[in-house]
């Protein structure tokens, strides 16, 4: 498997700082070449929310590229891999505490990450960021999100479209760093034919529904065009129509 992606971050023309972080990357194992990638949010309002976003991919950064290759060998790997994240995120939520703490201050972030490797995808899901996945003329969300309007949806209180317009789809269930346990969702599957797989944080998808988004990505097919043109165009849109929130995302094209 070979890869091709583009990363792109933007604060924004409201905000002062960036409070996202994102890590893309490839490693080679004796059973082929593995990509990862990662997307965190800094949580809005909170202080110091860039330090938590960076704590979390620098850790999922460095165990990609230190561990990954030595235990990874082909086949079915979900269980060790869920396993090991597991682990990581309960590690980075205490650590982030611990610098909440030393800081007289509050922090967290949400998680999305996608690992491809060997015919297969492996996601992780902490809060709203998301993960799509992109197959010619089809896009489809991965990841559940951990927020308020979620969690209304899914019994039923509200409907997708109130979704997108409700002034509470902003309130997190679930993050990184602020309290004392955290548990990620996991995702796996098949990567198809002509796959493409987006991570975003919220501030490219907020509000917009499946075909809002395929619009904003620049239309079907997806495998076809340059990802690069296409990413700084839905970004560049979104500060255009007036979105105040920081902006991350990243592409991969899987050749």
């Amino acid at each position: 498997m070979r890869f091709s992606y583009y990363l792109k971050s933007d604060a924004g023309s409201y905000r002062e700082n960036n409070q996202d972080s994102a890590y893309a990357g490839s490693v080679k194992t004796p059973a082929g070449k593995a990509f990862l990638g990662v997307v965190c949010d800094g949580m809005g309002g909170l202080s110091h929310g860039e330090i938590a976003s960076k704590t979390v991919t620098d850790a999922f950064a460095e165990w990609f590229e230190q561990e990954f290759r030595y235990i990874m060998y082909g086949g079915d790997i979900s269980e060790v891999l869920f396993e090991q994240w597991e682990h990581l995120v309960s590690a980075v939520n205490t650590r982030i505490i611990g610098i909440s703490a030393e800081m007289n201050c509050t922090m967290g972030t949400t998680l999305s990450a996608v690992l491809l490797f060997s015919g297969r995808y492996y996601s992780a899901q902490i809060g709203d960021s998301r993960v799509y996945m992109m197959c010619d003329d089809e896009i489809q969300q991965i990841t559940r999100d951990h927020s308020l309007v979620a969690d209304m949806a899914q019994v039923g209180l509200l409907t997708e479209n109130e979704i997108h317009s409700s002034s509470k789809r902003n309130v997190l269930t679930r993050c990184i760093g602020v309290k004392d346990a955290v548990r990620a969702d996991y995702y796996s599957g098949n990567i198809a034919e002509n796959s493409v797989y987006l991570l975003c944080s919220d501030g490219l998808h907020s509000g917009l529904d499946i075909v809002q988004m395929t619009e904003l990505l620049g239309g079907v097919p997806f495998h076809k065009g340059n990802i690069k043109r296409r990413l700084q165009s839905a970004v560049s849109s979104r500060i255009k129509g007036g979105e105040k929130d920081n902006i991350t995302a990243l592409m991969v094209r899987v050749l």
